[in-house]
Protein backbone atom coordinates (compact mmCIF):
# COMPACT_ATOMS: atom_id res chain seq x y z
CA UNK A 1 0.00 0.00 0.00
CA UNK A 2 1.19 3.15 -1.02
CA UNK A 3 1.73 6.76 0.99
CA UNK A 4 -1.32 7.86 -0.44
CA UNK A 5 -3.77 5.53 0.11
CA UNK A 6 -2.76 5.37 3.97
CA UNK A 7 -3.49 9.00 3.63
CA UNK A 8 -6.72 8.43 2.24
CA UNK A 9 -7.90 5.41 4.53
CA UNK A 10 -7.03 7.56 7.16
CA UNK A 11 -8.20 10.22 6.75
CA UNK A 12 -11.79 8.44 5.90
CA UNK A 13 -11.38 6.86 9.49
CA UNK A 14 -11.21 10.15 11.03
CA UNK A 15 -14.17 10.84 9.52
CA UNK A 16 -16.18 8.20 10.56
CA UNK A 17 -14.66 8.85 13.84
CA UNK A 18 -12.61 5.77 14.28
CA UNK A 19 -9.89 8.02 16.06
CA UNK A 20 -7.07 5.46 16.53
CA UNK A 21 -7.46 3.35 13.09
CA UNK A 22 -6.96 6.91 11.51
CA UNK A 23 -3.96 7.76 13.44
CA UNK A 24 -2.09 4.78 12.62
CA UNK A 25 -3.00 4.78 9.27
CA UNK A 26 -2.10 8.80 9.05
CA UNK A 27 1.61 7.45 11.18
CA UNK A 28 2.24 4.91 8.80
CA UNK A 29 1.72 6.99 5.83
CA UNK A 30 3.94 9.73 7.44
CA UNK A 31 6.78 7.61 7.86
CA UNK A 32 6.89 6.03 4.83
CA UNK A 33 6.51 9.55 2.79
CA UNK A 34 9.55 11.40 5.62
CA UNK A 35 11.56 8.09 4.48
CA UNK A 36 11.43 8.57 0.92
CA UNK A 37 11.71 12.16 1.28
CA UNK A 38 8.01 12.44 -0.50
CA UNK A 39 7.32 16.29 0.68
CA UNK A 40 3.88 16.53 -0.92
CA UNK A 41 2.46 13.73 1.15
CA UNK A 42 4.06 15.00 4.09
CA UNK A 43 2.83 18.81 3.88
CA UNK A 44 -0.94 16.90 2.67
CA UNK A 45 -0.82 14.90 6.11
CA UNK A 46 -0.08 17.61 8.53
CA UNK A 47 -2.24 20.22 7.06
CA UNK A 48 -5.45 17.92 6.98
CA UNK A 49 -5.04 15.23 9.58
CA UNK A 50 -3.82 17.86 12.08
CA UNK A 51 -7.00 20.44 12.14
CA UNK A 52 -9.51 16.93 11.64
CA UNK A 53 -7.91 15.61 15.24
CA UNK A 54 -8.60 18.53 16.97
CA UNK A 55 -12.40 18.88 15.95
CA UNK A 56 -12.84 15.69 16.87
CA UNK A 57 -10.82 16.79 20.81
CA UNK A 58 -8.48 14.28 19.77
CA UNK A 59 -5.52 16.51 20.44
CA UNK A 60 -2.96 13.54 21.95
CA UNK A 61 -3.33 12.04 18.34
CA UNK A 62 -2.71 15.35 16.66
CA UNK A 63 0.35 16.43 18.78
CA UNK A 64 1.37 12.51 18.03
CA UNK A 65 1.67 12.67 13.97
CA UNK A 66 3.67 16.84 14.65
CA UNK A 67 6.15 15.18 16.67
CA UNK A 68 6.38 12.21 14.25
CA UNK A 69 7.06 14.58 11.43
CA UNK A 70 10.25 16.28 13.95
CA UNK A 71 11.23 12.81 15.38
CA UNK A 72 11.33 11.15 12.00
CA UNK A 73 12.60 14.15 10.29
CA UNK A 74 15.19 13.55 6.66
CA UNK A 75 18.73 14.39 6.90
CA UNK A 76 18.51 17.06 4.41
CA UNK A 77 20.88 19.47 2.61
CA UNK A 78 21.58 23.16 1.62
CA UNK A 79 19.28 22.45 -1.81
CA UNK A 80 16.37 20.71 0.35
CA UNK A 81 15.53 23.99 2.40
CA UNK A 82 11.82 23.67 1.09
CA UNK A 83 12.20 21.05 4.44
CA UNK A 84 12.64 23.93 6.76
CA UNK A 85 9.52 25.58 5.27
CA UNK A 86 7.25 22.69 6.37
CA UNK A 87 8.88 23.54 9.89
CA UNK A 88 7.13 26.87 9.62
CA UNK A 89 4.01 25.12 8.35
CA UNK A 90 3.52 23.14 11.43
CA UNK A 91 4.28 25.76 14.00
CA UNK A 92 1.45 27.67 12.08
CA UNK A 93 -1.03 24.55 12.56
CA UNK A 94 -0.10 24.49 16.38
CA UNK A 95 -0.73 27.42 16.43
CA UNK A 96 -4.28 27.60 14.40
CA UNK A 97 -5.70 24.74 16.11
CA UNK A 98 -4.12 26.31 19.57
CA UNK A 99 -2.29 23.21 20.56
CA UNK A 100 0.12 25.15 22.94
CA UNK A 101 0.95 22.28 24.56
CA UNK A 102 2.31 20.22 21.62
CA UNK A 103 4.18 23.41 20.58
CA UNK A 104 6.87 23.07 23.92
CA UNK A 105 7.13 19.38 22.65
CA UNK A 106 7.95 20.38 19.37
CA UNK A 107 10.22 23.04 20.22
CA UNK A 108 11.84 20.74 22.85
CA UNK A 109 12.09 17.89 20.14
CA UNK A 110 13.90 19.97 18.28
CA UNK A 111 16.31 21.50 20.59
CA UNK A 112 16.96 18.25 22.26
CA UNK A 113 17.28 15.24 18.85
CA UNK A 114 20.87 15.26 17.95
CA UNK A 115 19.61 15.44 14.17
CA UNK A 116 19.07 19.18 14.72
CA UNK A 117 22.57 19.84 16.00
CA UNK A 118 24.09 20.48 12.99
CA UNK A 119 25.95 24.19 12.85
CA UNK A 120 24.62 24.02 9.18
CA UNK A 121 20.84 22.97 9.98
CA UNK A 122 21.22 25.73 13.12
CA UNK A 123 21.75 28.41 10.97
CA UNK A 124 19.48 27.42 8.30
CA UNK A 125 16.52 26.92 10.65
CA UNK A 126 15.75 30.72 10.45
CA UNK A 127 16.66 31.57 6.90
CA UNK A 128 13.22 31.70 5.72
CA UNK A 129 11.45 32.62 8.56
CA UNK A 130 11.31 36.63 6.80
CA UNK A 131 10.57 35.04 3.75
CA UNK A 132 7.45 32.96 5.19
CA UNK A 133 5.75 34.86 7.76
CA UNK A 134 5.80 37.81 9.96
CA UNK A 135 3.69 36.07 12.75
CA UNK A 136 5.70 37.16 16.11
CA UNK A 137 4.22 33.39 17.32
CA UNK A 138 6.00 31.35 14.88
CA UNK A 139 9.13 33.47 14.52
CA UNK A 140 9.71 32.96 18.40
CA UNK A 141 9.16 29.46 18.11
CA UNK A 142 12.05 29.55 15.33
CA UNK A 143 13.95 31.32 16.50
CA UNK A 144 13.89 29.95 20.59
CA UNK A 145 14.57 26.88 18.90
CA UNK A 146 17.63 28.49 17.08
CA UNK A 147 18.64 30.16 20.60
CA UNK A 148 18.35 26.42 21.96
CA UNK A 149 20.60 24.60 19.99
CA UNK A 150 22.87 26.99 20.05
CA UNK A 151 22.82 26.50 23.88
CA UNK A 152 22.82 22.82 23.22
CA UNK A 153 26.32 23.21 21.00
CA UNK A 154 27.21 25.87 24.40
CA UNK A 155 27.49 28.42 21.54
CA UNK A 156 26.44 31.10 23.97
CA UNK A 157 27.47 34.39 22.11
CA UNK A 158 25.38 33.01 19.12
CA UNK A 159 22.58 32.11 20.92
CA UNK A 160 22.66 35.24 22.94
CA UNK A 161 22.87 36.87 19.30
CA UNK A 162 19.89 35.32 18.22
CA UNK A 163 17.60 36.21 21.19
CA UNK A 164 18.86 39.54 20.58
CA UNK A 165 17.42 38.98 17.08
CA UNK A 166 14.41 37.86 18.28
CA UNK A 167 13.69 40.30 20.75
CA UNK A 168 14.01 43.36 17.88
CA UNK A 169 10.79 41.22 16.36
CA UNK A 170 8.70 40.35 18.78
CA UNK A 171 7.82 42.03 22.47
CA UNK A 172 10.68 42.01 24.91
CA UNK A 173 8.29 40.11 27.30
CA UNK A 174 9.93 39.02 30.97
CA UNK A 175 11.01 35.50 29.48
CA UNK A 176 12.71 36.99 27.16
CA UNK A 177 14.48 39.55 29.23
CA UNK A 178 15.34 36.33 31.71
CA UNK A 179 16.81 34.35 28.46
CA UNK A 180 18.61 37.35 27.27
CA UNK A 181 20.26 37.79 30.72
CA UNK A 182 20.86 34.10 31.27
CA UNK A 183 22.52 33.87 27.70
CA UNK A 184 24.65 36.81 28.07
CA UNK A 185 26.36 35.61 31.64
CA UNK A 186 27.04 32.79 29.80
CA UNK A 187 28.61 34.54 26.94
CA UNK A 188 30.05 37.40 28.98
CA UNK A 189 31.69 38.94 31.31
CA UNK A 190 29.20 39.59 34.88
CA UNK A 191 30.11 43.26 34.29
CA UNK A 192 28.47 43.87 31.23
CA UNK A 193 25.32 41.87 31.74
CA UNK A 194 22.50 43.02 33.99
CA UNK A 195 20.63 45.50 31.75
CA UNK A 196 17.65 43.15 31.02
CA UNK A 197 16.39 42.55 34.62
CA UNK A 198 16.78 45.98 35.49
CA UNK A 199 13.79 46.97 33.42
CA UNK A 200 11.92 44.40 33.99
CA UNK A 201 7.91 45.79 34.31
CA UNK A 202 6.50 46.36 37.65
CA UNK A 203 3.49 43.94 37.19
CA UNK A 204 4.23 40.49 36.34
CA UNK A 205 2.05 37.26 36.15
CA UNK A 206 2.81 34.41 38.49
CA UNK A 207 4.59 32.72 36.30
CA UNK A 208 6.77 35.39 35.36
CA UNK A 209 7.71 36.46 38.80
CA UNK A 210 9.22 32.78 39.19
CA UNK A 211 11.43 33.74 35.95
CA UNK A 212 12.26 37.19 37.21
CA UNK A 213 13.58 35.28 40.81
CA UNK A 214 15.57 32.83 39.29
CA UNK A 215 17.81 35.01 36.51
CA UNK A 216 17.67 37.57 39.64
CA UNK A 217 19.11 34.79 41.94
CA UNK A 218 21.07 33.30 39.48
CA UNK A 219 22.88 36.68 38.23
CA UNK A 220 23.29 37.44 42.07
CA UNK A 221 24.59 33.69 42.40
CA UNK A 222 27.49 34.45 39.51
CA UNK A 223 27.91 38.08 41.02
CA UNK A 224 29.41 36.69 44.37
CA UNK A 225 30.33 33.66 43.39
CA UNK A 226 28.20 32.14 45.34
CA UNK A 227 28.10 28.12 44.16
CA UNK A 228 26.19 27.40 47.07
CA UNK A 229 23.17 29.12 45.90
CA UNK A 230 23.10 28.28 42.99
CA UNK A 231 23.18 24.96 43.27
CA UNK A 232 19.64 25.65 45.76
CA UNK A 233 18.26 27.52 43.26
CA UNK A 234 18.11 25.04 40.32
CA UNK A 235 17.12 22.42 42.92
CA UNK A 236 14.07 24.43 44.82
CA UNK A 237 12.91 25.50 40.92
CA UNK A 238 13.55 21.93 39.49
CA UNK A 239 10.12 21.81 38.30
CA UNK A 240 10.82 24.91 35.73
CA UNK A 241 14.21 24.50 35.16
CA UNK A 242 13.48 21.44 33.62
CA UNK A 243 14.36 20.45 29.94
CA UNK A 244 10.70 18.74 29.59
CA UNK A 245 9.15 22.51 30.29
CA UNK A 246 11.63 25.14 29.34
CA UNK A 247 14.54 23.50 27.51
CA UNK A 248 15.75 26.98 26.71
CA UNK A 249 15.69 27.79 30.43
CA UNK A 250 17.44 24.77 31.55
CA UNK A 251 20.32 24.68 28.98
CA UNK A 252 20.85 28.27 29.86
CA UNK A 253 20.96 27.36 33.71
CA UNK A 254 23.38 24.21 33.08
CA UNK A 255 25.82 26.62 31.10
CA UNK A 256 26.28 28.98 34.37
CA UNK A 257 26.20 25.53 36.55
CA UNK A 258 29.38 24.63 34.63
CA UNK A 259 30.74 27.86 35.25
CA UNK A 260 30.82 27.30 38.92
CA UNK A 261 31.65 23.55 38.61
CA UNK A 262 34.55 24.15 35.74
CA UNK A 263 36.22 27.06 37.78
CA UNK A 264 36.22 27.10 41.21
CA UNK A 265 37.50 30.36 41.07
CA UNK A 266 39.94 29.16 37.95
CA UNK A 267 39.46 29.02 34.39
CA UNK A 268 36.48 28.60 32.81
CA UNK A 269 35.35 32.58 32.40
CA UNK A 270 37.57 33.20 35.61
CA UNK A 271 36.44 36.87 35.45
CA UNK A 272 33.38 36.20 36.84
CA UNK A 273 35.26 35.07 39.83
CA UNK A 274 37.59 37.65 40.49
CA UNK A 275 39.16 37.41 44.29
Amino acid sequence: MTSNSWFDNGIAAIQEKRWFDGYQMLFGALVRALRVKDLKTVHKIMINSIPLLVVGKQNNLACNIALSFINNFPKIDERELEWLDQIHILLDILHQNKLENCLVEIRRGIITNKKFSSIEFIIDLTIQTEILTKSPRIQYDVFYCQAGLFASQKDYVQCFKTLETLSSKTELTPRMRVYLTLSELNAYEVDSCGRYIKEMPEKLSFEDGLYVEIVTRAFRAVEASDQRDFFSLMKEYDDIINIKVDPLLKLLCDGILEIFQGSNGKGLLSSFFKS
